[in-house]
């Protein structure tokens, strides 16, 4: 099951090391700070994905009539899935 961004390793354990309920940290390793920047990295992505889909809406409702932002949304609703997928295997 995806957390869809929490960040859990496994039970007590976050991305960054830290040990939930100990107020403890870990050193953390070289691949969990990669982790960490590029998860964080990610979410940023998220966001401005988030101000893109707003702005293609406006340009969409500007022409109504035209089919090519439907299928804009097909494209990126398939890559979506695509990344869905990669993140809960």
């Amino acid at each position: 099951m995806s957390d869809h961004g929490v960040g859990t390793l496994s039970p007590g354990v976050d991305f960054r090391g830290h040990q939930s309920g100990t107020g403890g940290m870990n050193t953390q390793t070289p691949a969990q700070k990669d982790y960490a920047q590029r998860h964080d990295h990610a979410k940023a992505l998220l966001v401005s994905i988030s101000a893109a889909l707003a702005a293609h809406a406006v340009k969409a409702a500007a022409q109504p009539g035209n089919w090519g932002f439907s299928g804009d949304m097909g494209a990126a609703e398939g890559r979506l899935m695509e990344l869905l997928e990669l993140l809960e295997s």
